[in-house]
């Protein structure tokens, strides 16, 4: 990756330096001078990558949670009841009911989902770095 590749991705993604920078762990100041050198660190040309990997998996998010029926489903299957999927998300469970039930989900609700979602991603990316570790040392 060169200095013009992440140029061209806060580009595309609408982002600053500083966003950029605050989205992988980086200064902005590490993220400028680095295009402006032209020189990128292995550990910064990861990070870049991951947050890359991570963009069609939030789209996807998304697109996963377009109505409440999504919030029936995922109760369903993770058997956890509407009442202890609120709590998770910080809802009550008369607005978990509802959208599950009308299939209406309003905009602050789907973001809570899809932050829950990403967290459980990380919680498991998380573990499996644990076993990975484990078996290194």
């Amino acid at each position: 990756m060169l200095g013009v590749d992440i140029k061209d991705i806060c580009t595309k993604q609408g982002l600053t330096y500083a966003d950029l920078g605050e989205i992988i762990g980086y200064s902005e100041s590490s993220i400028r001078s680095s295009v402006s050198t032209n020189k990128i660190s292995t550990p910064l040309n990861k990070a870049i990558v991951l947050y890359l990997k991570t963009i069609p998996l939030k789209n996807d998010i998304g697109v996963i949670i377009s109505d409440g029926f999504f919030i029936k489903r995922y109760c369903n299957k993770e058997n956890i009841t509407y009442k202890t999927f609120g709590k998770f998300i910080g809802y009550g469970e008369g607005a978990i009911k509802n959208a599950a039930s009308t299939g209406k989900i309003s905009l602050q609700l789907k973001r809570a989902i899809e932050l829950y979602l990403e967290n459980q991603e990380y919680i498991k990316e998380i573990a499996a770095y644990r076993v990975i570790l484990k078996k290194e040392l």
